[in-house]
Formats: C-alpha cells, sequence, structure tokens
C-alpha cells in the first residue's frame, strides 16, 4: 500500500554539492542583495552581488541573482555571461533557466526564451513562478511549439492553483475554442464552485455557459465565456488571482547558498514588543471578547460584551475603529462565541449567560438580527459553551454547560428550524454542573470533534465517538489529575501534530499530548500568575505558538523558544487587570495584535517587530449549494504546513488561522483536512491564500476498465448495491445484496483473454469475494442488459434481460417543462434531467418529474431500457437530510397519465447502480389509451437514452461460458485523472492518465497482500480481496475456447461479481478502520457481538497468510 501522504519535496532547485560552511558575511551579501532587488534597486544589489562572488567563487546564486540586477539595469550581454556561468555550476537548475530565460525575452531574443523557460518547467512541475513564466511567454510567441507549451503549462498551473479565476477562465476559454467539451465542462463547474464572492451576473453567464455545455453546443458558449471574463475582471478575486500568479517583477532571485542546512524550524523570531493605547472605555467583563470578518472584507472585526446591569454586545468594524458598528443588548450573558450557525457564510454572535442565551444572526455588511427564538433557544442558559460539527454532516452545532444547561446540552443543527436538543442521548450522566470553559478540539487526532472542558475540579475530555455519542476519557487520557481551572485551550504547542492543553485559572496547566495520553508538562516558572484569559498565537511569526495571558495584574505575553522554553515580550501600555483576550491582526500588517479586555475597557496592543518575519493567512470556504458535506468557514478542519523539515499543524477554530514563515517568502506545502476527512493540498501557496472546497466523491465504489481493442478504457462502477456501514438515518443502515452483474460495454478479447481492470480510487475499501465473466451471445438486433437496479430493501436475481425493437420515445420533456426529446433519443453523452439542486449533494430541492410519450398507446406491459447515473450523496450526508423533514427523499417512482390523471404504476421503479447503465424496467400492463409515462423522484438522476419496446427476448441469448478467472494480480497502481464529459454527465476517469500520489487520507486496516489472488476469487467462500486507495486488481480470463459468433450475432460480456464497498465517510458505520470485516451471513452492517467474522481452520488461515498489508494512519510529516 502506498503512503496516504504527499511528497514533500517541491523542486525550486536542483540538489548542489555541500559545501564544508557559509561564512556569515556570505549570508549578509545574499541577503543584502536580495533586499536591494526587492526595493527596486539593481545597481546597489549589484554591487552586494559581485562581493558576494568574491566570498563564494563556486555558488551559483551571486551569478544567477546578479544576472537580474544587470537585466534590470538592460545590461543584457553581461546579465547573459553570468547566468550562463552560474548554469555551469548548476547545469539543468530550473530557477537559472527560467531567469535565463526572462534575459532572453527581455533583451529581444523570445524565439531563444522559450526553450529556456520549457526546459525550466519540465524540470520544476511544482513551481508556480516558473510554469507562470512559460506560460507567458507561449501565449506571446507566435513560434513553432509555443501553443503546446502553453497548453502543458496551463494545465500545470491549474493543477497547483485549482482555484485562481485568471487560470481557469484561460483554460475554460482554451477548452472552448478547442471543442474540448469535458475539459470546458470540468473548469466551469469549478469556476462555478469558486465564484460565491463575483457579482450575480457572472453566475448567469456561468449558467449560460453550462446550459450549452449540457446540449453540447460549444458554439454557444463561447460568448458567454469571454463576457464572464470582462466582468469577473473588475472584482477582487480576480485582481487577486492575477497577483497569485503574475507579480510583475523581472526574474526571481535564488534564496538558498550551497551548505546552508535544511529547515529543521521556520526561522528566527522576530524582536517583537507590544505597545497598548486605549480603544474603548467600556468596562468588558468575563470571557466577553471576539473577533471575525463580520462584513466580508477580509478584515478582522471584533465583538466584545459590556459588562454591568445593562448588558450589550458591542460590534466594531475594522473598516471604521472610531466608533461602535452596533449596540446589541444581551441583559444576563457573560461569554461570547462567533459562529455561523445557519451556514450563510455571515458570522453570527451568541451570547452566553447561566440562564439567558442570545443569537444574533449575522446579515450583509457587518449589521446583526436577533434570531434567539429562530434558533429554540429562548429557554437556554449556560456558564460555558462553544461550537461544534459533533456529527460530521456538515453544519456547526452547539454544546453549552453550566447553568440551565447544568451537565451539559448539546443542540443538533438541522440548518433549518430550531436546534434541537440531544444532550441526554450524546453526553455522559452526570456531568459537572461547574463548568468555567469549553473547547472542541480533536484531542485524539481520529477525525472526529472532541469537547474538553474547564470546571471548578480540573478538565474533562468527551471524546467523541460518533454516531452520536461522547465518552468520558479523563482518566484514560491522564487528565485526572488536573486542578480546577476557569479556562482551558488546545494548541500543538511543540509542533508535532498533536494538541496540547493550556489550563488556567489559580494557576498555570500544560498537559503534553502524546499520542496516547496528556502528560503534565513544566514550561517553567515565567508563566507562573493567576490568569483568567489566554489567546495562544505566533507573536514573532517564527512558526512556534506564543501564550498571551491575561488576569488581575495585568497581561503577560511570552514568545516560545526551542526547548520549549518561553520568553517574556515587553509589553508597554497594557490595562492593570485583563479580563478577556484575543489575538487579530488589527492593521493588516502580517503580525497578530492583541485586543484585552477588562473593567477599564478595550485596550489595543500593537505588534511592533512581529511584521519583520513573514505570514501565511489562510481562509476556508466551504460549499454549501449542492454540497453541504462542511460548514461554509471550515470551522474543524485541520491544517498543517511543511517547509523542509519544518511542520506546524493547526485547527480551524475561527474565519482566519494565522501561520508564522520565519524568514520563508512561502511553505513547500499547505494541507487542509476538511471536517468530512477531505484533503486539499496547496503546493507553493501564497501568503494570502483562500481554499475553497472542490466537490469531490471521496467514495462511491470502486471502478471497471477494460481493453477495447485500442486502449483500456472505463466501463462503470461495482458494488453499487452492497455498501458497508451506509447509514439512511440516525440508526438505520442501508440493506446490502453482494451479488451483482454488471454489462461490460466495450471489452474485447486481447491474444485470447479478456483483460479486465477493476480499481480503488475513492476513499475506501473494496472487498471481492467471488467473481465470474459471462460471455453472453445474441441475435445483433437484440440488445441485452443485465437486471441490476437499486431498488431499496429489494434483492432481484442476477440475470441477462434481452430485448427486440427498441424505440425511441416520441416526446420527452424535463423537470423544466422543457423539450428533450433528441437528447434521451440515443447514447451520445448528452444528458437530460432538470432537477434543482438543494443544499445537499445527490438530493433534489423538491421532488422532480420527467415526462415521456411512448407514441403509441399498448395497452400491455412495456419494457424501459433506461441508461442514465445517480449522482450519489454518502453517509454524512444522509444523516444531515434525515434532519430535514422539509427535504422529501424517497427512490422514483413511475406513474401513468390516464383519464382520470396521473396514477402510480410502479411505487418504487429502482434507480441506475452509479455511473451511467443500463437499467431495465418491466412496467405492469398500460391502461387502455395510455401512452405517456413520468418518473418522479428526490434524487439527482440524469438520463442519457430512453427507449422502449414491448417484444421481450429473454430465452434468446446464450451463455456461452461463465470464466473464472486465470490470473488476478493485486497491485497498486494509483489514481486517474477524472474528467466531466458534461456538466450533468457522470464522473469518468481516464485510465492513461494516472498519479502514484494518494489525494486522500490512510484508511487504516489489514489488507490483502499484493500479487496473485486468484484463490480468493474462485468461491463465494467469505475469503475477499481486500483492496484500499490506489489499488488494482488486473483480471485475465481466457476465452480462447469460446465458440465462434454465428452469422448474425453478437457477443456481449458482463462481470459477475460477489463483495462489498466500505466508505471512510467519518459516518460511516465502524468507519475508522477497514476492520470489522463483512461477511454472507451477517444480518447488517455493523454487525452487534451477538455475530462474528467466520472462525475456522480456513478463515483463521486467511486472515493470518493472506491480510498482512497493514495500513496505518498517515498524515502529512
Amino acid at each position: 500500500m502506498k503512503p496516504s501522504t504527499l511528497a514533500l519535496v517541491v523542486v525550486l532547485a536542483v540538489v548542489l554539492p555541500i559545501q564544508a560552511s557559509v561564512p556569515d558575511q556570505a549570508v549578509e551579501l545574499r541577503n543584502l542583495g536580495n533586499a536591494q532587488l526587492e526595493n527596486e534597486q539593481p545597481a546597489l544589489a549589484e554591487e552586494a552581488l559581485r562581493k558576494l562572488i568574491e566570498i563564494l567563487p563556486e555558488d551559483p546564486l551571486g551569478y544567477a541573482n546578479l544576472s537580474i540586477a544587470l537585466m534590470r539595469q538592460q545590461k543584457f550581454d553581461e546579465a547573459l555571461t553570468r547566468v550562463d556561468e552560474a548554469l555551469a555550476k548548476s547545469p539543468g537548475n530550473p530557477e537559472i533557466l527560467t531567469i535565463r530565460g526572462e534575459i532572453l525575452q527581455w533583451g529581444g531574443r523570445p524565439d531563444e526564451a522559450l526553450p529556456e523557460f520549457s526546459k525550466a518547467a519540465k524540470a520544476a512541475p511544482d513551481s508556480v513562478p516558473i510554469q507562470y513564466a512559460l506560460y507567458r511567454q507561449a501565449t506571446t510567441y507566435e513560434g513553432e511549439g509555443a501553443e503546446e507549451a502553453a497548453s502543458q503549462a496551463l494545465k500545470g498551473l491549474i493543477r497547483l492553483r485549482p482555484d485562481n479565476p485568471v487560470l481557469l477562465l484561460q483554460a475554460g476559454q482554451r477548452a472552448i475554442q478547442a471543442g474540448d467539451r469535458a475539459a470546458a465542462s470540468k473548469i466551469f463547474l469549478r469556476i462555478q464552485e469558486t465564484a460565491w464572492q463575483a457579482p450575480a451576473a457572472s453566475m448567469t453567464l456561468i449558467d449560460q455557459i453550462l446550459a450549452a455545455l449540457e446540449a453540447d453546443d460549444l458554439a454557444a458558449a463561447r460568448v458567454p465565456a469571454l463576457r464572464l471574463e470582462n466582468v469577473l475582471k473588475i472584482t477582487a478575486m480576480y485582481r487577486e488571482g492575477l497577483r497569485e500568479v503574475a507579480p510583475g517583477i523581472q526574474g526571481w532571485p535564488l534564496l538558498q547558498l550551497q551548505g546552508e542546512p535544511e529547515l529543521t524550524s521556520m526561522g528566527q523570531p522576530a524582536e517583537v514588543t507590544f505597545q497598548g493605547s486605549q480603544s474603548s472605555n467600556t468596562a468588558i467583563g468575563g470571557a466577553a471578547l471576539a473577533s471575525g470578518d463580520f462584513d466580508d472584507d477580509q478584515r478582522s472585526d471584533w465583538a466584545f460584551l459590556t459588562s454591568g446591569d445593562a448588558t450589550s454586545v458591542e460590534v466594531w468594524l475594522a473598516a471604521d475603529p472610531s466608533q461602535a458598528a452596533a449596540s446589541l443588548p444581551a441583559p444576563g450573558a457573560e461569554r461570547l462565541l462567533i459562529a455561523d450557525l445557519d451556514n450563510d457564510g455571515h458570522l453570527d454572535l451568541i451570547a452566553v449567560g447561566a440562564q439567558v442565551v442570545h443569537v444574533f444572526r449575522g446579515q450583509p455588511e457587518g449589521s446583526f438580527e436577533p434570531a434567539t427564538e429562530t434558533f429554540g433557544l429562548q429557554e437556554s442558559g449556560a456558564t460555558a459553551g462553544t461550537v461544534l460539527d459533533f456529527d460530521i454532516e456538515g453544519d456547526l452545532d452547539l454544546a453549552l454547560f453550566g447553568g440551565k444547561s447544568g451537565g451539559g446540552e448539546l443542540y443538533r443543527n438541522a440548518l433549518r428550524g430550531p436546534l434541537e436538543a440531544v444532550g441526554s442521548k450524546t453526553f455522559p450522566a452526570d456531568g459537572p454542573e461547574s463548568v468555567r470553559d469549553a473547547k472542541a478540539s480533536d484531542l485524539d487526532r481520529d477525525g472526529d470533534v472532541d469537547l474538553i472542558l474547564a470546571h471548578d475540579s480540573g478538565l474533562i475530555w468527551l471524546d467523541n465517538l460518533r454516531q452520536g455519542q461522547f465518552v468520558d476519557r479523563t482518566a484514560e487520557g491522564g487528565l485526572s489529575g488536573a486542578k480546577g481551572a476557569t479556562f482551558v485551550v488546545s494548541s500543538d504547542l511543540d509542533n508535532d501534530g498533536l494538541p496540547d492543553l493550556v489550563a488556567g485559572g489559580a494557576q498555570l496547566q500544560v498537559f503534553h499530548n502524546t499520542g496516547k495520553q496528556f502528560e503534565p508538562w513544566d514550561l517553567g516558572s515565567k508563566l507562573e500568575g493567576d490568569w483568567s484569559s489566554i489567546a495562544i498565537f505566533d507573536a514573532d511569526n517564527d512558526g512556534r505558538m506564543d501564550l498571551g495571558l491575561g488576569g488581575p495584574s495585568g497581561v503577560l505575553v511570552a514568545a516560545q523558544r526551542p526547548g520549549p522554553t518561553f520568553e517574556v515580550l515587553p509589553v508597554e501600555g497594557a490595562p492593570n487587570a485583563a479580563a478577556a483576550l484575543t489575538a487579530i491582526d488589527l492593521d493588516q500588517d502580517c503580525d497578530l495584535d492583541l485586543l484585552v479586555g477588562g473593567p477599564d475597557g478595550l485596550t489595543r496592543l500593537e505588534n511592533r517587530g512581529g511584521s519583520n518575519n513573514q505570514c501565511m493567512m489562510v481562509r476556508l470556504r466551504g460549499l454549501d449549494k449542492g454540497n453541504s458535506k462542511n460548514n461554509i468557514f471550515g470551522i474543524g478542519a485541520t491544517l498543517e504546513v511543511v517547509h523542509g523539515r519544518a511542520y506546524q499543524f493547526q485547527e480551524v477554530t475561527s474565519d482566519v488561522t494565522h501561520f508564522g514563515l520565519g524568514q520563508q517568502p512561502t511553505v513547500e506545502i499547505l494541507r487542509a483536512v476538511w471536517t468530512n476527512g477531505v484533503p486539499q493540498n496547496r503546493l507553493q501557496p501564497p501568503t494570502n491564500q483562500w481554499i475553497v472546497e472542490e466537490q469531490l466523491l471521496k467514495g462511491s465504489c470502486p471502478f471497471l476498465y477494460a481493453w477495447d481493442g485500442e486502449r483500456v478504457r472505463f466501463v462503470t462502477d461495482l458494488l453499487w448495491g452492497a455498501p458497508a456501514g451506509l447509514p439512511v438515518a440516525p440508526g438505520v443502515w442501508a440493506s446490502s445484496d453482494p451479488q451483482e452483474l454488471v454489462r461490460v460495454d466495450g471489452a474485447r478479447a486481447d491474444e485470447g483473454s479478456y483483460r479486465l481492470m477493476v480499481t480503488e480510487e475513492l476513499w475506501e475499501a473494496a472487498f471481492f469475494d467471488y467473481v465470474r465473466a459471462w460471455v453472453v451471445d445474441h441475435p445483433a438486433d437484440v440488445e441485452v442488459a443485465s437486471n441490476l437496479r437499486i431498488i431499496p430493501g429489494h434483492t432481484l436475481p442476477d440475470r441477462v434481460l434481452a430485448t427486440r425493437d427498441l424505440r425511441p420515445v416520441a416526446r420527452a420533456w424535463d423537470a423544466n417543462g422543457r423539450d428533450v426529446t433528441e437528447r434521451v433519443a440515443q447514447q451520445d453523452g448528452v444528458f437530460a434531467d432538470g432537477w434543482v439542486k438543494s443544499a445537499y449533494q445527490g438530493v433534489a430541492a423538491e421532488p422532480w418529474e420527467f415526462t415521456i410519450d411512448l407514441g403509441d398507446s399498448p395497452a400491455a406491459p412495456v419494457r424501459l431500457h433506461l441508461d442514465g447515473w445517480i449522482f450519489p450523496s454518502d453517509a454524512s450526508l444522509n444523516l444531515a437530510v434525515a434532519q430535514r423533514p422539509d427535504l422529501a427523499t424517497w427512490p422514483p417512482r413511475l406513474e401513468v397519465e390516464t383519464q382520470e390523471g396521473w396514477q402510480v404504476l410502479m411505487p418504487s421503479m429502482g434507480f441506475p447502480a452509479g455511473k451511467s447503465k443500463t437499467m431495465v424496467v418491466d412496467t405492469p400492463p398500460l391502461p387502455e389509451g395510455a401512452r405517456r409515462l413520468r418518473i418522479v423522484g428526490t434524487q439527482w438522476l440524469s438520463w442519457d437514452r430512453i427507449v422502449w419496446s414491448v417484444e421481450i427476448a429473454d430465452d434468446e441469448p446464450i451463455v456461452r461460458a461463465r470464466l473464472a478467472p486465470t490470473s488476478a494480480d493485486l497491485h497498486y497502481r494509483g489514481f486517474s485523472e477524472m474528467v466531466r464529459p458534461a456538466p450533468n454527465g457522470p464522473h469518468l476517469f481516464d485510465y492513461e492518465q494516472v498519479s502514484t500520489e494518494s489525494p486522500w487520507l490512510a484508511f487504516p486496516g489489514n489488507y490483502t497482500r499484493y500479487g496473485e489472488v486468484r484463490e480468493l476469487l474462485l468461491d463465494a467462500d467469505d475469503r475477499s480481496v481486500i483492496m484500499g486507495p490506489g489499488d488494482e486488481m488486473t483480471l485475465l480470463f481466457d476465452a480462447s475456447d469460446l465458440p465462434p459468433l454465428e452469422p448474425g450475432w453478437r457477443r456481449t460480456l458482463f462481470l459477475e461479481s460477489h463483495g462489498w464497498d466500505k466508505d471512510a465517510d467519518r459516518n460511516t458505520g465502524a468507519g475508522e478502520q477497514v476492520e470489522p470485516l463483512p461477511f454472507r451471513a451477517m444480518s447488517s452492517y455493523p454487525y452487534g457481538p451477538e455475530e462474528t467474522f467466520p472462525d475456522t481452520p480456513l478463515h483463521r488461515d486467511y486472515l493470518e497468510s493472506w491480510l498482512t498489508r497493514i495500513v496505518a494512519p498517515g498524515s502529512i510529516r
């Protein structure tokens, strides 16, 4: 099993000989020269770099950067000489090749520049500056090879910057111009996802483009695609996208000298002091201060609770910090939370007191409206609270403790109507009522968010077991010795990828997370004191978390140093007493300041010096329309950055997450893992990075490919009727039919054998217990298909169906009443549907109808052949939808139009088993005169072809053989490139374009060892081949002994398979790992303790001898 982590090496420079040491003077001259280049002082840079060459005559950096200084002074001939000297000392270095291309381009020799850029881009496929340099040159130069170079560079850039609107628009227009419908569909679907900040006019244009692509009319997409770019050019998102790839400087200087050691940290801390100034005289009490972007201007605003009898929430906007923007009455409140409870993209305010809860719903431009009753919280109260997606279904829930909430109440959010109190079902009984603080954090890094509580007698760790259950792990986790605390916070203090804990009150307590439990951690006497509030942040931008502490005696800021130890930083003008702290970049200068609230009002502590180091601000944006797998701001997701051996980990707790980068202008890798477990990676991210969620199929089913006589092509997906652990509602599991028969379209024998490839390319495990290839001969005028369709709760026998005289329908209308007769006349990849997306993937906003007119009134049973596909939901989405009684969900039914109106003909007609397949439906006799049928459902179904007949020919096909595999080789292959043939077409996969790097987290468990596995597929005996992400099983079926085809007959291949598919979705039953193994006699999955996997000598040998490939939980490190 290949690891699920990323390759950590980004090619920015080739490997160079290591010098014994780098003189300090050389480092100083390098820094001075680069600083002068950055300051647009090339003559001064030239002076410093010539001195550097004298000290280090064998290092290429001095020559390369000197050539940039000379180029900027238009001394092109000497610049070329110097860059060639650099290349002689570092042959093939892509950065230096790019500099050479720049010199040739600016020197008027573009025909010579393009080959240099091409060589550089080939050597550095993961470098955005180098790939964009090639793209820029190739699109402005009309010589030979320019078009191909531009296409390849743009493809690479979109891989590296998949959210960049400038690149996406360029790629979309090029795809339309080239007539590449699949590429255009994929690109404009992504533009639709990322254009949430765009003007409304742009969404209208995107809809026009996608409609044209659905109709396979690329000519109609050209003009709106051009207009879309014109509309977006004036937006901030477009300008930011342009800056991201085209910074507008001549030449990128090299940064590292030979012999400099590999980074183990981001760099040295900056010298930092904090200077205080009064911001408001209004007294603030308790944990009543918080920050977030209320008005969507990408600047952090703040809010606080005033103390006294007439408590209110004061809202301040960074756009006008001279006065409060709003004062919201909140009598009795003592704590303030900020979260987007309704998932509308605007932050809400939650003011909590022992006997009250006040909710204010955020509105555009930073205003708020009362919403306590809307959320059903008018009778609630608490002394502590936090938000979390406890059930991992895409919205934020509310956990309250103390006061009216007693030992704890958990309010489940369904994004519609009042929150539902489920604490009695989820929390352990007899929780402490003296809770002072509550935080949400995945303390054990198992993919679900836990709760840590601070109370008068210590700490409590409530571990999230999923499926709506929390368990007290305080003692097991090493926290039973904790003393009483008024606050607690989690943060990775030592950059090992595990959240540590800091709790405070009469004394500060720190607990180190070892991965198994927490251990007391003595961080020195400098931090001792009576602290009532804390902010953990990187004050000096060195990549280590620092501490801001507030209490009755004032404010202390302690910067972390290696060890770790802590150094107290100078703070001037701080208040004498502090009740609340928050870290916020008030002046947008890339360092975090502090806001301090207390009895004397609000004090601003300006960070002076932190901006001398670099930083990165990361914002997440989840998809809401037609997705809703994660909350919009990604609260509860995790972020990791890697640069060399330096590593940082943070959990997302607000709308923006700040990383200090030391002296590094960027990092090699940024990875976000969303709350549903799907990772997204960015290479060399910009310092102001948005990560917009992609609508990915993280789980569906294993894929089937076949040799078609010319190449290996995608056929369809398998095991759709056998989900293991798929919930359809809380505690209700989908039924499973492990037997399946799939038609293998296009398969051809190769040297006497059929060659089929089964791959697992999603975040799931596949279990194959038995396979056979059915070879079916039939008259050429007879169409054969499998009996396969999904009818929940029903099992259909595996058999081949045959039909003559299939006729297209006379007319067809989609859900919007559009005539789509031509779209469903033949299999051509032009799909018809008409459903409207709800917030949830796979579920329509309302029931929809698809109507067909047969043209005749047979007054008899009719056989329908429906070629189509279904866009699936997943375990977490099913649970979210189950909480929404306003969303109707049912399998498709078939209705017939009679003289009395529409009547139900088949209450459940079934739906296609995943990606495009032919579904055969035999109807009851149609009423006299009836000719119109309609499909009524709530799923995302799309139809490619609908034909019908009354001539059944099931007895005509001949099953020539049911071939057992002659070979079954299991091995690692990787992940095929996904393509969308149409915006409403299924996700298909290009077998010839494969990546060996996994896009998924590891799915732990014991898998089948690589090699020949034919023995496991011969009998249906519960000894399954278990495949994980990236695995491929190549099956060969010997067809050499088959009789020749009779004249006028055709041969069609079917694959019979028995098995199950288990998604790694965090709400899949027993979804934390591959085990427990499914077996045929189980009553359901997951099965209870009264059922066990077979325990026979054969099965014990299977477990010991075959399941020897162990996959452990992985991380980016």
